[in-house]
């Protein structure tokens, strides 16, 4: 009936990837060929949606929350055991990935270490790993070799600076030594928050600054780059005086320096 009705419709979301096979076959039998005449996209990652993505009859799978279950079980498990993640101000919300057509030859290889009967849960428990502050419940997670962390070690330095980018959702697999740019907005470079979850703090010399009405635009040298953050007009800033900044890194972008692709 839809399709009677918006006969000219080229782009179809499903709510799951058996829906997203009901609507590949409607497709077929209109004389439409799924992924270049419509796009179709589920959720899930089942059985069905992946291997419609593999063969490119289906252009998107998103998925990755059937793994909380086991995030569940370790809270539970921790909780049980004395580790009350309530005392860390837990607040979880699982973000889930998306596997497409385009790149299923580079995203396969991921794919199978999301397989439950791959994953390491205990790694997980804060109660068996003491060294554990919170809890990490990426995805991204499960592509490291032992839980190792992903640091991006700017090249001018003298302090042996490392900075974390544990809770950056890379898009394609990064490589140890990769050459990257480390990138972000102006209004990710602020005062001190502590309400933020992941941040770098920083004391910056500023080099220019600009009023910009309600604002101030100012830069800062950052390990040999010049950056520009966006401050509150009425804070107090002077040439060559270092100011005390959080960086955001929940809101930073990371692009390979060769291709210039994100990652």
């Amino acid at each position: 009936m839809l399709s009677r009705r918006y006969p000219n419709v080229t782009l179809i979301w499903s709510a799951s990837d058996v829906m997203a096979q009901g609507v590949i076959r409607t497709a077929k039998k209109r004389g439409l060929t799924p992924g270049k005449d419509v796009l179709v996209g589920g959720i899930d990652w089942a059985q069905a949606g992946l291997q419609a993505v593999r063969s490119g009859e289906q252009y998107v799978s998103i998925g990755g929350h059937f793994l909380e279950g086991g995030w569940a079980v370790v809270l539970i498990y921790d909780y049980l055991s004395g580790s009350d993640f309530e005392k860390i101000k837990l607040r979880w919300r699982s973000k889930m990935g998306s596997i497409t057509a385009p790149k299923w030859e580079t995203q396969k290889k991921r794919l199978a270490k999301i397989k439950p009967i791959f994953v390491d849960f205990k790694r997980y428990s804060r109660f068996l790993n003491p060294e554990n502050t919170s809890y990490d419940f990426r995805l991204e997670s499960l592509f490291r070799k032992d839980g190792a962390a992903l640091n991006f070690i700017p090249e001018q330095q003298k302090d042996d600076v490392k900075i974390s980018l544990s809770d950056y959702s890379f898009e394609s697999e990064p490589k140890d030594g990769q050459q990257i740019i480390f990138g972000f907005r102006p209004e990710h470079i602020r005062l001190p928050d502590e309400a933020l979850k992941t941040k770098m703090k920083v004391e910056l010399k500023p080099t220019l600054i600009e009023l910009t009405g309600y604002e101030k635009e100012v830069s800062f040298e950052f390990y040999g780059k010049e950056i520009t953050g966006r401050l509150p007009r009425h804070i107090d800033t002077e040439l060559g005086k270092p100011i005390s900044l959080s960086i955001d890194l929940t809101e930073i972008s990371i692009f390979d320096r060769e291709s210039t692709l994100r990652i």
